[in-house]
């Protein structure tokens, strides 16, 4: 668990650095869900969806299952 917080710390200090870096927002998001803490990585999961839009990439978006064509 000490490796997840350091690594959430990192991550951290990547999107403050690069906000609209995706992987990283995904990546801290990780650390919390791999910690037990869902509703904290909730909001990380979240901004990575919204730079993958910003970006035109639809990464994750599958997730949500299929939508109506």
């Amino acid at each position: 668990r000490g490796e997840l917080r350091h690594a959430a710390a990192a991550y951290r200090e990547v999107v403050k650095l690069r906000p609209d870096d995706s992987r990283a927002w995904n990546n801290l998001g990780v650390t919390f869900y791999h910690q037990g803490n869902y509703l904290e990585a909730r909001p990380y999961y979240d901004s990575a969806l919204r730079t993958y839009r910003e970006i035109g990439d639809r990464r994750g978006e599958g997730l949500r299952g299929p939508q109506p064509a």
